[in-house]
């Protein structure tokens, strides 16, 4: 089982790659952020601190750097690519109205946010 940040990369990365340019698929992209929303949101105190250590060993790395941007760029505010592709899925908080989901979204983002060291 990969660690959360491994997987949050991962997701990242994909998202990324299904968002926009030749491989482009918002049905997989919708996926791929739906996957960072739930990854970040079942994560504990623990993993945080484990990201942590992680990103900082490697924090120089083209790797760390890129996901940083594509959080930055496409999750940063709920109403960035990232987040609106979860808010498109009908699979997300169906019986919510759209200000509880974006609250959801919102609690997501700040992690996100936090995980990543993005102000």
């Amino acid at each position: 089982m990969p660690s959360p940040t491994n997987l949050l990369l991962l997701k990242l990365f994909a998202f990324n790659d299904r968002d926009e340019g030749d491989r482009q698929d918002s049905e997989r992209a919708q996926a791929h952020a739906g996957d960072v929303y739930v990854t970040i949101m079942l994560t504990d105190r623990a993993d945080y601190l484990e990201g942590q250590d992680f990103l900082s060993r490697h924090k120089d790395s083209d790797i760390i750097r890129t996901a940083r941007s594509i959080v930055a760029g496409k999750f940063h505010a709920v109403e960035q690519a990232g987040w609106r592709r979860v808010l498109e899925s009908s699979d997300f908080y169906p019986v919510l109205d759209r200000r509880e989901k974006e609250a959801r979204l919102d609690e997501a983002r700040r992690r996100l946010l936090r995980w990543f060291d993005i102000s």
